[in-house]
């Protein structure tokens, strides 16, 4: 067994969305490995505007962004049935 501890996301409730960025960025630099691929999306939602936004991987392809961006809604669709 490992004494070695790990970087794990806190997602602590109510989070600014810095706090959540932030971690998910010390996941990354901890396990790069597990960022191969990767897709964010937001949207500038307020009063004068709204738009949508993303950025990808250096590498991933538009098709992989699709992928993503799919298999993201499938899961979130899954863990959201009752």
């Amino acid at each position: 067994m490992s004494a070695t501890i790990d970087i794990l996301p806190i997602w602590k409730k109510d989070a600014p969305a810095h706090e959540r960025l932030y971690e998910l960025a010390e996941l990354a630099r901890k396990h790069p490995d597990r960022f191969d691929k990767w897709v964010l999306v937001y949207c500038e939602d307020n009063d004068k505007r709204f738009k949508t936004r993303y950025m990808q991987g250096e590498h991933t392809r538009t098709s992989d962004c699709f992928a993503v961006l799919t298999a993201g809604i499938q899961t979130i669709y899954q863990d959201t049935e009752r």
